[in-house]
């Protein structure tokens, strides 16, 4: 006798479902999610390998070692930049963090330890001029055939501090060349004289600044040296003063970058960083077969030297079926989709800024793909197939680990296991 009977849900219960169902199809949720600027979500779900030897910046603006994964911090507003993604790279000058040692060479100047360094724990040298017939230095030299790129940390310092301090490259070629960077210890301006190919000063905690010059290779190079003095560029006098710490030297003939990767302290001999690995733990299955959204919000700590870089990948393993958003050897944000060995979509965004974040989503279905950058859309492609690849998620990396490194920063993913609704890719990326 009950059987015609149906129970009707109270007005409150469906009034509650309806918006349920509203805010889901405005605001899906996530099938991985990590925001390391929301400690509600965490750092979790990471799974980091590599970096062995590497330092990364703590949250009090000090330079520490540790490996993948390397939480990483501004050195001068302490801002969470989020895990440093970098490939190898060795430091091929010995006792980097003390320029008074005999492994630098010391011309017409005295080098004696002083002000506390970066890293808290040693200090930096004071370069004090005598000796003006010669051009005074503290020097090394590496003998090589290729791109160089040599760094160090100066600062204003000693008893007659010079306003600026000269980092110089003398390459010793068919055509020996001379490459100088004179930089002010007020503000990180900087002149130069001669031809070179990045230079980057970024400044650092209590004072400090890092210069990074990179030089091309030059027909018959034998060796490249590096020298520091106070003064401006080939204007010095004795007296002046100066302080200087972590040398680096890095050499590249593949070009993965252009500038300066994270410092690399050594000791009585070169000291190689191993890559970083990071891997979105569980994060097997994000994508279907014809539809998926991946978000990204990351930055470029190197100047790009014409390779691609990982930001997120998803591949089956061989290259032939692909999912990425990545930096284009040109140096744009980019969405990638590659199905059966053939491009799918290639959507370029903004020309990235070294050290400044953005954040790019990739919403993709077949014949429906779009990226969006900074809270607006860019670019679309209406033809073209996602591949149904369900690896884990790789960070900063391609597939095989190591390959194409970002050189930077990720501090937010997201991935759905759909298309999000235009609004919401809008929302997460604005």
């Amino acid at each position: 006798m009950f059987s015609n009977i149906r129970l009707r849900r109270p007005a409150w219960l469906r009034r509650r479902m309806l918006l349920g169902a509203l805010v889901a199809s405005m605001f899906p949720q996530p099938s991985f999610s990590i925001d390391m600027k929301d400690p509600f979500y965490g750092t979790g779900g990471i799974s980091g390998s590599g970096g062995t030897n590497g330092t990364y910046v703590n949250s009090s603006g000090i330079i520490v070692s540790g490996s993948a994964p390397r939480y990483d911090h501004d050195p001068v507003t302490l801002q969470l930049m989020g895990w440093l993604i970098e490939g190898a790279s060795t430091n091929m000058f010995i006792r980097s963090g003390d320029f008074s040692n005999a492994a630098w060479t010391k011309t017409g100047l005295t080098a004696t330890l002083g002000e506390n360094a970066p890293d808290n724990s040693s200090n930096g040298a004071v370069l004090e001029i005598t000796d003006i017939t010669t051009e005074p230095s503290v020097s090394q030299t590496r003998n090589n055939a290729v791109r160089t790129i040599v760094s160090c940390f100066i600062k204003a310092g000693g008893a007659s501090p010079s306003t600026f301090a000269t980092v110089k490259l003398a390459t010793v070629a068919t055509t020996n060349v001379e490459v100088l960077i004179a930089v002010n210890l007020a503000d990180g301006t900087f002149d130069s004289s001669g031809t070179y190919h990045t230079v980057d000063v970024r400044q650092w905690r209590n004072g400090w600044w890092r210069v990074s010059l990179c030089v091309d290779a030059q027909a018959g190079q034998v060796s490249n040296t590096m020298h520091v003095r106070p003064g401006y560029l080939t204007g010095y006098t004795v007296g002046q003063t100066c302080l200087v710490w972590g040398g680096q030297c890095e050499e590249t003939s593949s070009g993965f970058v252009s500038s300066a990767t994270s410092y690399i302290p050594t000791t009585t001999a070169t000291v190689n960083r191993t890559s970083d690995t990071l891997v979105a733990v569980n994060s097997g299955g994000v994508a279907n077969d014809s539809s998926i959204t991946l978000m990204a919000e990351f930055a470029i700590g190197t100047v790009s030297s014409g390779n691609i870089r990982a930001v997120l990948h998803l591949s089956d393993g061989t290259g032939i079926n692909m999912t990425r958003i990545i930096v284009q050897t040109t140096g744009v944000s980019c969405v990638s989709v590659t199905s059966g060995g053939i491009s799918q979509a290639s959507i370029n965004g903004a020309a990235m800024t070294l050290r400044q974040f953005t954040k790019v989503c990739a919403r993709l279905m077949t014949n429906n793909m779009s990226m969006y950058e900074n809270g607006a859309l860019v670019g679309s492609d209406l033809a073209g197939t996602v591949p149904g690849v369900t690896n884990s998620l790789r960070l900063g990396t391609s597939s095989g680990g190591g390959n194409n490194p970002l050189n930077g920063w990720i501090r937010e993913v997201k991935c759905y296991r759909s298309p999000i609704p235009e609004g919401a890719a809008k929302n997460i990326t604005a």
